[in-house]
């Protein structure tokens, strides 16, 4: 929740205060989804990737198959 909030509306936000301002177009604006959306994808994908591992490492029975 914490990421989707930051990723999404935080950096959207910002974008939409700084850049909106320097290039005033809709495309600029329109921008904002996918540049947001990469973002808290890539988020997701550190996320996942940093505290999976240590939860594996943590708890190595419940991952065992």
């Amino acid at each position: 929740m914490i990421l989707t909030s930051l990723g999404v509306c935080a950096l959207r936000v910002i974008w939409i205060c700084v850049a909106v301002p320097l290039r005033p177009t809709i495309e600029t604006m329109i921008f904002s989804y996918p540049l947001t959306w990469a973002t808290t994808s890539l988020l997701f994908i550190i996320y996942f990737n940093w505290f999976g591992k240590l939860r594996r490492k943590r708890f190595p029975a419940l991952f065992k198959k």
